[in-house]
């Protein structure tokens, strides 16, 4: 019964508990069981958790970890996630970064291409002019590489309001003729040109 009250005659009395119907979904408190049901007798009892077997694959929800299996006791774990340090050359999957670089936090990320920057004159003979149009503001550093892939020049760019500067200058007088490659860059994207360096004319 529930409800008990006294009638004032030294009588306790309930009404008739009404139980839920059998096959009522319901929970048994126990966190080992499932598909708790009620009985018709105002029992609720649940079907034994069959755990997966110690090793299977499962997943953890935690992306920090790796190789997640079962404990045997409904329990899944992987193990902690040992991430790349940061500055290791890796590959974000997309084709239009470059210089790709782990963050030290187990996330690759590269630099944007950017298309429309342009070098000219070309062929140069003395400076080499630098057109980044709405980028300009933006370019840091423009770094100069010969055919085999060794650094030769390198201008850390500081961008001058002031100055209204259009065009970047870079003196390449210096350099031996060939084929050499500039890479422009900004703070999140790259562009890499090639020029030639052809001798003065005497």
């Amino acid at each position: 019964t529930i409800n008990d009250v006294e009638d004032g005659n030294c009588n306790c009395a309930g009404e008739e508990e009404q139980c839920p119907a059998a096959g009522t979904s319901c929970d048994d408190g126990d966190a080992n069981t499932t598909n708790d049901v009620e009985d018709g007798n105002c029992n609720c009892a649940g079907e034994e958790q069959q755990c997966p077997e110690a090793g299977t694959s499962c997943d953890d929800g935690d992306t920090n970890t790796t190789n997640d299996v079962e404990d045997g006791n409904c329990n899944c774990a992987g193990e902690e996630q040992q991430c790349p340090a940061a500055g290791t050359s890796c590959d974000d999957g997309n084709a239009n970064t470059t210089n790709d670089l782990e963050d030290g936090d187990c996330n690759c990320a590269g630099l944007d291409q950017i298309t429309t920057i342009i070098l000219f004159p070309n062929p140069v003979t003395d400076t080499i002019l630098i057109d980044a149009g709405e980028l300009k503001q933006d370019v840091t550093s423009v770094a100069i590489y010969n055919m085999s892939g060794a650094q030769v020049k390198y201008i850390q760019l500081l961008y001058d309001a002031e100055e209204q500067i259009e065009k970047f200058r870079i003196d390449v007088s210096d350099l031996s003729s060939g084929i050499y490659f500039c890479e422009i860059k900004g703070t999140s994207w790259s562009a890499t040109k090639q020029f030639i360096k052809a001798d003065v004319r005497k």
